[in-house]
């Protein structure tokens, strides 16, 4: 009976050391347009006696495009992201949490949250999990992130390439002017000159014949 009040005591003082911190990221839409938003939600876990100052969401600036990386061009290539105003509001993106957002489920606190991303950059995207800062209170801590699903950004499929003989070509045709004199004056040039050679012509030859 010692023995059995020995191992529940070990065990509870065990259970009032140690706990963890489980942090997940979830989309509403895995796969959007460009342009499009998608809401972010949100969960971390913890134990009842754990205190969390803030979460610290600031990587969500550096948001990286996941590519092949023998294609150079997209290589360290990060996303353009319009944040909502209940994570942009706040400096650094780092949101100063109490005990009040909490739930209690179970033998630990859960806290949820939804935010939206509108992104202007397509791309493959695996946002990391936040930073937690919080006050352990003696606890030895393990930090359980789950892995974050693929966020794939796609441009809109009504968009297509433009037909550059419209940017090369005029739009309207060109308008035929008509004809004046003036167009005309290289013939008329030319036809004096023929007239005038020939009247030369005829005089020398009348010349020639009064000499005989």
């Amino acid at each position: 009976m010692k023995l059995l009040h020995t191992i529940l005591l070990v065990h509870v003082c065990v259970s009032f050391s140690w706990g963890q911190i489980i942090s997940k990221l979830d989309y509403s839409r895995d796969s959007i347009n460009l342009g499009e938003q998608t809401a972010f939600i949100y969960e971390i876990s913890i134990p009842a006696n754990l205190k969390v100052k803030s979460i610290d969401f600031s990587n969500l600036d550096s948001l990286q495009s996941k590519v092949d990386a023998q294609d150079s061009l997209l290589q360290n290539y990060y996303a353009e992201v319009e944040w909502s105003e209940n994570l942009s509001g706040y400096k650094n993106k780092t949101i100063p949490i109490n005990d009040l957002a909490f739930t209690k489920v179970g033998i630990n606190q859960v806290f949820r949250d939804t935010f939206y991303g509108t992104f202007w950059d397509f791309g493959i995207y695996i946002p990391e999990n936040p930073k937690i800062n919080y006050s352990s209170n003696g606890l030895t801590v393990e930090e359980i992130n789950v892995q974050n699903k693929m966020l794939l950004v796609t441009p809109p499929q009504h968009i297509t390439n433009p037909d550059t003989t419209q940017l090369i070509l005029p739009i309207e045709d060109i308008l035929e002017e008509p004809d004046t004199w003036k167009d005309y004056l290289p013939y008329i040039y030319i036809l004096t000159g023929i007239i005038l050679l020939s009247l030369l012509i005829i005089f020398v030859v009348r010349n020639s014949r009064q000499q005989e």
